[in-house]
């Protein structure tokens, strides 16, 4: 489970998270929605571990995550900050992160083929990374941090540059990720994929939680994200 507490951090212009709890279940997938600078960024980088929060305490399986090695084995993080690694070909890039994991060299394979089929990516192209498309680099991004199959999975923005039918994969992989037991946290901008792909919405607007439902509950995410977004100008 992964879980928010009174979270706070406040960059110095003032923009960031103030008090924001919420928890995400395992078997459960979590969408953080909200306008450009309302906190998900931010949001994603405390529950990862990547920032320290100024009050408050992000947790993964009740253990604090800022700066935790032992928390970062568990998880898959995608953040805006992404990680390319421009010069290398694919299959080195996925190699170079298999050995960070410890990942046997057949469990390293099997992954990446599935991962790669599912997400329609040769890792095998002579190419580097760097020259590829933006969509396909989309892909190796989402395969690396998939590689070691985290317990549990923290993505920005993971359907950018993405074609529908990759969208449509993803939102499949993510959901059978979710049925073994994995708690999925996810920020999108597009809120019709987040009504089909999420459990529960978490809304966000300038760093504070507008409103935490469940998708069962929304009939049309414009018409309620209209409404709550409309409500707090």
């Amino acid at each position: 489970m992964l879980a928010a507490n009174n979270l706070t951090k406040i960059y110095p212009n003032g923009d960031g998270v103030k008090d924001l709890s919420f928890e995400v279940p395992d078997g459960v997938i979590v969408g953080l929605l909200g306008p450009n600078g309302a906190g998900k960024t931010t949001t994603i980088r405390l529950l990862s571990g990547l920032i320290k929060p100024d009050n408050g305490s992000a947790t993964i399986d009740n253990i604090l995550t800022y700066n935790n090695p032992d928390v970062r084995s568990k998880i898959a993080v995608l953040t805006d900050n992404n990680g390319v690694y421009e010069n290398m070909t694919p299959l080195s890039y996925f190699s170079f992160f298999a050995k960070l994991y410890n990942l046997p060299k057949e469990q390293f394979y099997l992954n990446l083929e599935s991962l790669s089929s599912s997400l329609n990516f040769n890792y095998k192209v002579n190419k580097v990374l760097g020259v590829l498309s933006k969509g396909n680099r989309q892909k190796a991004l989402l395969i690396r941090v998939l590689l070691h199959n985290p317990k549990h999975i923290i993505l920005d923005e993971p359907h950018s540059n993405l074609d529908p039918e990759i969208v449509f994969s993803l939102r499949e992989l993510l959901k059978q990720r979710a049925k073994n037991g994995s708690a999925v946290l996810l920020s999108t901008h597009i809120l019709e994929e987040a009504h089909k792909i999420c459990d529960q919405i978490v809304l966000l607007n300038k760093g504070i939680c507008v409103d935490q439902q469940s998708v069962s509950a929304i009939e049309s995410i414009d018409q309620y994200y209209q409404d709550k977004m409309l409500g707090r100008r």
